[in-house]
């Protein structure tokens, strides 16, 4: 997290002040099976939610595995409930979000959540078609968020999904931050599965009806790595790794 907020400073800085910028965050963030059995993370949930409120997190969206580790592993005495920056996902039907990000109209469409390696029914894929065919017709911009891993994402795009400007794809497969697919109407992120990586993407203008994505003329997506010479954010290390008070 210190490191991120290293790269998320930067980036901020290098846009200026007065740039918009949406920040969000992906499912599976903080645990999975191996974390549960060999490095188990319950003390640091309360700085996790004081991190993301700090990094400027607009939103955060979470398994209700997640969910409910986090709500048992609040701050002694704090109501067993999420931060209102998270949003617990479902696996059945999509989780829709408008924002407005300078003066647009943003929506972000989290796809259901599926078994890992698990393959969406066409009923599924087709919710989702409709989900964002929706929101497009009532939005500028519409961003999917997805973690059904990269086969399963290529397949819903090579049959087309009209309206989505942007896929935000996680999950098992190779990861790349500056794809363009489905008949260049969208721009394909896909992050690591092992999370070291932030996706920036930056609109360089907004899309257009009849409009294409061209790398570096109307859009630009990197991914900035956390690797080790990413200096630590002081403040943030300091929530997970507080100096001891000395004895008085």
């Amino acid at each position: 997290m210190a490191r991120r907020a290293t790269i998320m400073q930067h980036v901020k800085q290098t846009l200026g002040p007065k740039a918009p910028v949406l920040t969000l965050g992906g499912a599976q963030e903080f645990f999975d099976k191996r974390d549960l059995e060999v490095r188990p993370k319950e003390h640091y949930v309360p700085a996790f939610f004081r991190a993301y409120d700090l990094l400027g997190y607009t939103r955060v969206f979470v398994t209700p595995a997640e969910a409910d580790w986090l709500r048992r592993n609040v701050a002694p005495g704090q109501p067993r409930e999420l931060p209102h920056l998270f949003r617990e996902l479902s696996t059945s039907s999509c989780l829709t979000e408008m924002h407005a990000v300078g003066g647009k109209k943003v929506a972000v469409v989290h796809f259901p959540l599926i078994d890992h390696q698990a393959t969406p029914s066409d009923q599924m894929q087709d919710a989702v078609r409709r989900e964002i065919a929706a929101q497009k017709a009532q939005s500028d911009l519409v961003i999917g968020m997805s973690h059904w891993g990269r086969q399963q994402e290529f397949t819903l795009l090579s049959h087309g999904v009209p309206g989505l400007d942007i896929l935000l794809g996680a999950g098992a497969g190779t990861a790349a931050p500056d794809l363009i697919a489905n008949n260049g109407q969208t721009l394909w992120a896909r992050t690591s599965s092992k999370g070291r990586t932030v996706t920036v993407v930056q609109l360089l203008a907004w899309p257009t009806p009849q409009g294409r994505w061209r790398l570096e003329d109307n859009i630009r997506a990197t991914a900035p790595v956390l690797e080790e010479h990413v200096a630590d954010d002081p403040v943030i290390k300091a929530l997970f790794h507080p100096h001891p008070t000395p004895a008085s």
